[in-house]
């Protein structure tokens, strides 16, 4: 029984197992699964400690293995868990013996250690949540009121009168003279070389219209809007420009003689002889 190439039967807590090298019982002994009292035999006959057949050859220092990567934290999570009395029963009979302390606190420092290196992810959920609610809310806020239509509602075939629309209408050369025009919308349109004489535009827009050339003599142009309109060369001559917005209207080399130009606001308008108004000019360009 002294020959290490037989193989051997181990007996702990009355339970045999086997058979076995006498390579793979150091190996178990090293990892504590045995201790040298455990007993084996070569014929389940006989038996004696593990430590006595040890001591019939050199016996090598007993080194703890190099320790394989473990995924295991070290923390027992069965603890977590009440025990029936079949797994408390299953428990005792298993072969496999408890650990050494040294594994397990090894093995529980590295699972702490990886935790504090773990780095912090952002919390994503506030984030995302206020973004849904913002779009949300964008949503809402476009059903319950959306923007009013800002397309014109011009109607250029329509004859000229009171409060008219041509807004961005093309009418050159129009001859409408002494009509009545009051608040009419004559935003951008197009009415170089027209007759407007002794016609009333009280009060109308006709910020940026075109109006160059066109004979606007003795017409009511108080309180109307003719910012940036083009208005050179044409005939202004005794119409009434109280109250109304010249500002950044081009006049160069029209006709100003006669007209009244009280309270008018000339903010940055090219004046008859080409100069630029000062902004503060009212009534006279400065």
């Amino acid at each position: 029984m002294t020959k290490f190439s037989t193989k051997w039967y181990t007996r702990q807590n009355k339970t045999v197992n086997g058979p076995f090298t006498m390579a793979l019982l150091k190996s178990n002994l090293q990892l504590g699964r045995i201790n040298p009292q455990t007993e084996i035999s070569a014929d389940q006959q006989h038996w004696q400690p593990l430590s006595e057949i040890l001591e019939q050859e050199v016996v090598e220092p007993i080194i703890p293995p190099p320790l394989t990567i473990d995924e295991r934290d070290g923390f027992d999570r069965r603890n977590d868990q009440p025990l029936t009395e079949a797994e408390r029963e299953m428990r005792r009979e298993q072969r496999r013996k408890q650990e050494p302390e040294f594994l397990i606190q090894q093995r529980q420092q590295r699972s702490e250690l990886l935790q504090r290196l773990k780095p912090e992810r952002p919390a994503r959920f506030w984030p995302i949540l206020i973004i849904a609610l913002i779009l949300i809310g964008i949503f809402v806020s476009a059903f319950l009121f959306p923007t009013p239509s800002t397309l014109s509602d011009a109607d250029c075939d329509s004859a000229p009168a009171p409060e008219v629309n041509w807004e961005n209408c093309l009418k050159p050369g129009m001859n409408i003279s002494s009509v009545n025009m009051t608040k009419a919308n004559l935003r951008n349109s197009a009415l170089a070389m027209s007759n407007m004489m002794n016609s009333d535009l009280h009060e109308a827009d006709l910020s940026y219209a075109d109006l160059q050339l066109t004979n606007l003599s003795y017409a009511n142009l108080q309180g109307s809007n003719l910012k940036g309109a083009n208005l050179q060369q044409a005939d202004l001559s005794y119409s009434n420009l109280t109250y109304s917005d010249l500002s950044f209207a081009n006049l160069r080399d029209a006709k100003l003689g006669g007209s009244e130009l009280q309270n008018a606001i000339l903010d940055k308008a090219i004046w008859i002889d080409g100069r630029i108004c000062a902004t503060g000019s009212v009534g006279k360009c400065l």
